[in-house]
């Protein structure tokens, strides 16, 4: 596939995967564990990636702290572009930031993907195709271009995409762009089931494509302040008072999704349908699609004994873990901590997290 010298991607790898302690912390978060295979996740991000867009062209929004680690993942990757982020203020901030460098080495026409470091494809042929049509249809002025994903099943961790039309999920190399009607925050069940049996909704992926002149003349639109703020740190750039200024602006941010604070607001939204294995690794019990069960359906990495028990999760590397009489339980063991959970509460494991926090239990995090 021929790769464009206009095209850019952003990698925004600076999220703290609460919902995977006590296996992701501050100091390697789940962005950087092979969670599924035994590749990191950010390194599986960088390597899809690189099926549309030139390695040189790739950069990565992450955290001060992480900046060094990733670099050592991503030897192949330009220095300068991982960028760190002082705070952490959501994608928009994020994003926008991303664009002032785009600009200032590709000019205000290039074009920016955007695609979070913790997402797992199955089907990267199709993927591609997905995103050779994203990148096509965000070359025309004004357009803010999405990927959706077809519904496997009402799930209500998802935002949805209203799309004009029936979905068609093309087989062809060239995947078909929908207008966006609007965006739907994560449902219920009941609206979830109502939106499958419609036919025309589509999960949101939170993959992002857009010519970089449009990113930023919509913020401008739609976020001014956060527009005024970028053209500060935008002055700065490439000169030693640009972390520092960076800094103080992003202390003082508003956090805000670019879902929410672009996206759901503008009218030339449009979308590519895709199906081709996506998943958002949000929790633990996402790994009981991809971990092979036993005769029991069970899914164990390391040392276990599953007794009459059922649909177990199970990551002891160390210890030996020894299971009982119990059903649908997530166990993971590592050195300081161990996490006992239901599978239906795994969504909760972050919440354990806000807890050892505020009792200043920071060794544990």
């Amino acid at each position: 596939m021929t790769k464009a010298n206009d095209v850019h991607a952003v990698i925004l790898a600076g999220g703290r995967g609460t919902r995977f302690w006590p296996k992701s912390r501050m100091d390697v978060p789940k962005q950087l564990l092979p969670i599924i295979g035994d590749k990191t996740l950010i390194r599986g991000t960088f390597e899809r990636a690189c099926f549309n867009i030139l390695s040189e062209n790739i950069w990565v929004l992450t955290n001060r702290g992480l900046r060094k680690k990733i670099i050592e993942e991503l030897p192949e990757m330009v220095e300068d572009q991982v960028i760190a982020e002082p705070y952490s203020r959501n994608t928009a901030p994020a994003l926008g930031l991303a664009a002032l460098h785009i600009r200032r080495k590709a000019g205000p026409t290039a074009v920016m993907a955007s695609f979070h470091a913790d997402h797992v494809i199955a089907d990267l042929e199709k993927f591609s195709l997905a995103v050779a049509a994203a990148i096509e249809a965000a070359r025309q002025p004004n357009a803010l271009v999405t990927i959706g994903i077809r519904p496997s099943s009402p799930h209500t961790g998802y935002g949805y995409i209203e799309v004009q039309g029936a979905v068609d999920i093309r087989s062809s190399e060239e995947p078909g762009v929908l207008k966006v009607e609007r965006f739907v925050e994560k449902p219920d069940l009941e609206r979830a089931k109502q939106f499958i049996k419609e036919g025309n909704y589509l999960w949101n992926s939170g993959m992002f494509f857009w010519r970089v002149d449009t990113l930023i003349e919509a913020i401008d639109r739609y976020l001014p302040r956060l527009y005024r703020d970028l053209t500060i740190i935008e002055k700065e750039i490439g000169t030693p008072h640009e972390f520092e200024t960076t800094r103080a602006i992003f202390a003082e941010l508003e956090s805000v999704a670019i879902d929410r604070g672009v996206m759901e607001r503008a009218d030339s939204v449009l979308t590519v349908p895709g199906d081709f294995g996506w998943n958002d690794v949000g929790s633990f019990a996402t790994l009981y699609d991809y971990w092979e069960p036993d005769e029991h359906g069970n899914r164990i990495r390391g040392r276990a004994v599953a007794l009459k028990s059922t649909g177990l999760l199970v990551d002891s590397p160390r210890k030996l873990v020894a299971a009982v009489g119990v059903d649908d339980l997530i166990i993971v063991d590592t050195s300081s901590a161990i996490l006992i959970c239901s599978k239906r509460a795994a969504q909760d494991v972050g919440k354990i997290v806000d807890i050892l926090q505020e009792r200043g239990e920071i060794e544990h995090l």
